[in-house]
């Protein structure tokens, strides 16, 4: 049996990029360390708390289902499709 586990996406530079916001903007308008927000923002494996991501969702003007999602990934990092995943 394969090795699935799960890993936090996000698409928080694409929507800030379309609002006209700078990282520390968007760090000074949602109260967030302007440090984290640069991490979640390169989607780097960083999984923010639920509070950060409500927050960074509420000044984006996006809900927060559309800004993060899971995706699953194998014991070595990789995703896995879902017809991988059933098999």
């Amino acid at each position: 049996m394969p090795d699935i586990r799960f890993r936090l996406r996000n698409k928080v530079r694409e929507v800030r990029t379309e609002r006209g916001l700078s990282i520390s903007e968007l760090a000074a308008e949602s109260g967030i360390d302007r440090h984290v927000v640069g991490v979640i923002d390169r989607d780097a494996g960083h999984e923010p708390s639920y509070r950060t991501s409500l927050r960074l969702a509420e000044v984006l003007g996006e809900p927060v289902e559309s800004l993060f999602w899971s995706e699953r990934i194998d014991g070595d990092g990789n995703e896995v499709r879902e017809t991988e995943a059933v098999s």
